[in-house]
């Protein structure tokens, strides 16, 4: 599917990024859901998930291409999908809005100019993000334990962007770098200063 161009349909999130290589549940009551649940068989279960922009009833051109593991219908119509994030997708253009919104684009692929930096970086943010995990969570192993199975540096820092930073803009800024060394070292210096922000709120805590 990579460099290839593909129509597939569009779930637009307010609030929400997706990331490759990672398993989420989203929930939603939006009643678009329920005419996508009824196209995306044609797709293989496969479609594209991306970030409303801002005051804007209009989507960012990077998303996500995810697979639909599983649904659940819940309480008061909410709708509990699991998503499996596979690649990077750059939308080209929007070629329907009904009855759902289709788009074609193509796969986007990161990449790693310098294989041993990334790797070092890579161990760097490791250490960063098991600091800052055992500085802000009251139960820290279960998520020690999951960074610590993580080797990938592409992996690694979608994983960071997902769990850590709050602002769903920031972490489209993050999905839009294709240089894992670039995004490595961003979110180096982001979880630098989130552990100095950590440490302050700690101190004046036992101050007070």
């Amino acid at each position: 599917m990579k460099n290839e161009i593909n129509e597939l349909p569009v779930l637009p999130l307010r609030n929400f990024v997706m990331f490759p290589g990672l398993l989420t549940s989203i929930q939603t009551n939006d009643p678009y859901i329920v005419k996508l649940l009824s196209e995306i068989h044609k797709f293989d279960g496969e479609f594209i998930t991306s970030l409303m922009i801002k005051e804007d009833e209009y989507f960012y051109q990077t998303g996500c291409l995810v697979h639909l593991e599983e649904i659940e219908i819940a309480e008061q119509g909410m709708s509990v999908l699991t998503l499996r994030g596979l690649s990077k997708f750059f939308i080209d253009e929007c070629t329907t809005s009904e009855p759902i919104i289709m788009v074609k684009g193509k796969c986007l692929e990161d990449y790693s100019k310098e294989t041993k930096k990334s790797s070092l970086a890579c161990t760097e943010l490791s250490k960063l993000l098991k600091r800052y995990i055992f500085l802000s969570h009251p139960k820290p192993q279960s998520m020690l334990q999951a960074v610590s199975f993580i080797n990938d540096p592409d992996i690694l820092t979608n994983f960071c962007a997902h769990y850590f930073f709050k602002d769903p803009y920031e972490k489209q800024d993050l999905l839009h770098v294709l240089n894992i060394d670039k995004r490595l070292d961003l979110i180096c210096k982001r979880m630098k200063g989130m552990i100095q922000e950590q440490l302050k709120s700690t101190n004046q805590s036992h101050i007070f």
